[in-house]
């Protein structure tokens, strides 16, 4: 929205949608730049905001309230299209600028794209579309869940299941104007845009993983081997399991399991390097049924002999 240092100055960035302003459109902030309005953290009328990392940070008006017009979007190609029907961690951080009269909103949102949203429709339009990533009610917010934190980077995030041959991401607001709630500190119509600053981007193939199938237990002090399974798995990522309860280790793939009641397991993940948000999401799970006589015995299945104490 301000005019100078556009997006573009951002290496592989560039704004989708054209502006008939020639200076419009979606900002770069970085502390190298000579203009003292997008040098953090102070950024003249554009607010006061360091970057969450590295030296530079994206920023856009995403909406206006009550309009579908003036919609800035950043958007970059990936290093290699997703395969498909393979599950990826996207994920970003935005804050709500400090523009004296701007407002907030929930229309934070991420899509996926074989080919770049680049059009030449109307000036400024919002690009109808449905999000696969977006903002969610809990991020550090006020009224529902419009950010309105002007301090923090708050994560968005999500797991999205490709297509195949995606190979853009873009990041704005698609929603039409009856669907984005909006918050004017001023009262409503009295403020502008809602301008967002962005920063540290990522998309990551995630692992699959299977906990293993239901077991049984029909012996006094019996116990059953889980067998977990993941495929993907890099170094730094930590097995986890619970309920706790019955298990000799809730760290390695394979535990033990004693329970002396019928405990339904939960497998996943934990990625100690903190690098792919989405992973703590990745959850699978197994029941182990616990029988001390026939009248009290496990689900039946097609290819499995239950031994009891009788």
């Amino acid at each position: 929205m301000a005019p100078g240092q556009n997006i573009t100055q951002a290496k592989y960035w560039f704004q989708p949608n054209k502006w008939d302003w020639p200076n419009g459109g979606s900002d770069f902030y970085h502390t190298n730049t000579c203009d003292p309005n997008y040098s953090p953290p102070s950024l003249g009328g554009w607010g006061y905001q360091y970057p969450r990392t590295g030296s530079g940070f994206g920023g856009g008006g995403v909406c206006v309230q009550y309009q579908n017009l003036y919609r800035e979007y950043i958007e970059v190609s990936l290093y290699q299209g997703l395969n498909a029907g393979k599950k990826y961690c996207a994920f970003f951080y935005t804050t709500n600028s400090k523009i004296i009269g701007y407002g907030a909103s929930d229309c934070i949102q991420l899509v996926f794209s074989v080919d770049s949203l680049l059009y030449y429709g109307v000036s400024w339009e919002h690009y109808p579309t449905t999000p696969h990533i977006q903002n969610h009610v809990g991020n550090i917010i006020t009224e529902g869940s419009i950010i309105t934190d002007t301090l923090n980077w708050v994560l968005i995030n999500g797991i999205y299941t490709a297509t195949g041959g995606e190979k853009f991401i873009t990041i704005g607001c698609f929603s039409p104007k009856e669907e984005v709630s909006f918050y004017c500190p001023l009262g409503p119509g009295n403020c502008g845009y809602a301008y967002y600053y962005f920063d540290d981007f990522g998309v990551y193939e995630l692992p699959e993983i299977e906990a293993g199938n239901n077991d049984s237990i029909c012996t006094t002090g019996g116990s059953v081997q889980l067998n977990a399974n993941c495929s993907g798995c890099w170094p730094g990522l930590q097995y986890r399991w619970w309920p706790a309860t019955g298990l000799n280790d809730t760290t390695v793939l394979n535990p033990i399991a004693s329970p002396t009641q019928t405990t339904t397991y939960y497998f996943g993940l934990t990625d100690t390097s903190n690098t792919v948000p989405c992973i703590i999401d990745l959850t699978d799970s197994l029941t182990v049924y616990v029988c001390d006589s026939i009248a009290n015995p496990p689900p039946p299945t097609a290819d499995s002999v239950f031994i009891f104490n009788l």
